[in-house]
């Protein structure tokens, strides 16, 4: 079993600390308790440093809801041992002193718990629950590119795990130029619409698309497809790496209660060729709603005449 702290302290030294104290003095109290022996861990505590204005209430959620993903307990409010009934309910504990960015959803402490319950509606992205495991194992930062820089200057030394992603202006080989065109030519062909110059080479094409003021997405036609293209601006409102996304399967860009309508959308677009106007509510992975508008979906169609996937293209999108 594992045992997750969230802690803020004024003095780095100060956590290290804490966690001596607690092998010190709760360890003997167990042992005694229970007429045990020995150690009750397995080795050191893992700690990652953790960029609070964008991360922290995902990991509040993510710690909340660990016995739900370990089939301890059906709700999160069932684990007796959690800070989960002081932040959704507003039950006193004195162990816990909530952090500002909690503090800041609303100043009115009912609408406050009352917004923190709803979030627990929202769907916890796969990757950014792959992504707290892999740096509390690794013992390295969770936040963005800005953030890792920032402490790789106070250290001196690199930070971050070895899945580190593409670099944000993603090299040529990744704008995967045949894919590209496919998508172009299947435009053109069901709807008459030229995304491109079709002068220019396919690699050119490529890279213009990939660096588009648009989102441009694209997933295969397998029976649970998964992406396997995003130009440069559907990366950064998803907010993940080349390798994220195209290792994602593309019905968990939206929330549980949202997939029956885009398959909806995706049985329509495959019997039609396309759709327009498509509008429907995605989420990034660190949990960011936003509300996709006048999107066009069509089919991805290879030169034998084969259906090979789908694509999805918009400007218009609101954060919700």
């Amino acid at each position: 079993m594992n045992v997750h702290l969230l802690l803020s302290a004024n003095d780095p030294s100060h956590i290290s600390r804490v966690m001596q104290h607690i092998g010190r003095k709760y360890v003997p109290y167990f042992n005694h308790k229970y007429g045990k022996s020995g150690t009750l861990w397995e080795g050191r505590f893992k700690s990652s440093m953790i960029e609070s204005e964008q991360y922290i209430l995902c990991c509040y959620r993510y710690i909340e809801l660990n016995p739900v993903r370990a089939n301890m307990v059906t709700k999160p409010e069932d684990w007796k041992w959690s800070s989960y009934a002081y932040n959704a309910y507003g039950e006193k504990d004195k162990l816990i002193k909530p952090h500002a960015v909690y503090l800041a959803i609303d100043s009115d402490k009912n609408k406050r718990i009352d917004y923190y319950r709803d979030s627990f509606k929202q769907f916890l992205h796969p990757s950014l629950i792959n992504d707290l495991r892999a740096v509390v194992q690794t013992d390295t930062p969770l936040g963005d590119d800005g953030f890792k820089k920032h402490i790789e200057q106070l250290l001196g030394m690199t930070v971050g795990y070895a899945k580190r992603g593409r670099p944000k202006n993603c090299p040529e080989k990744d704008t995967d130029p045949l894919l590209v065109y496919r998508m172009i030519q299947s435009l053109k062909k069901l709807k008459g619409v030229e995304l491109v110059d079709s002068s220019l080479s396919m690699e050119e094409q490529a890279t213009q698309v990939f660096h588009a003021p648009y989102v441009l997405i694209a997933h295969n036609a397998t029976a649970d497809p998964v992406f396997q293209y995003s130009n440069k601006k559907g990366l950064e409102l998803f907010e993940m790496s080349w390798d994220e996304f195209t290792q994602l399967k593309s019905k968990y860009s939206a929330e549980p209660q949202n997939r029956q309508e885009r398959e909806q959308l995706l049985n329509e677009v495959i019997a039609k060729g396309y759709a327009d106007n498509y509008s429907g509510i995605r989420i990034s992975k660190t949990g960011r709603r936003f509300q996709i508008k006048a999107a066009t979906v069509w089919n991805i169609i290879d030169e034998n005449n084969r259906k090979i996937g789908q694509a999805a293209m918009f400007r218009d999108y609101t954060y919700l």
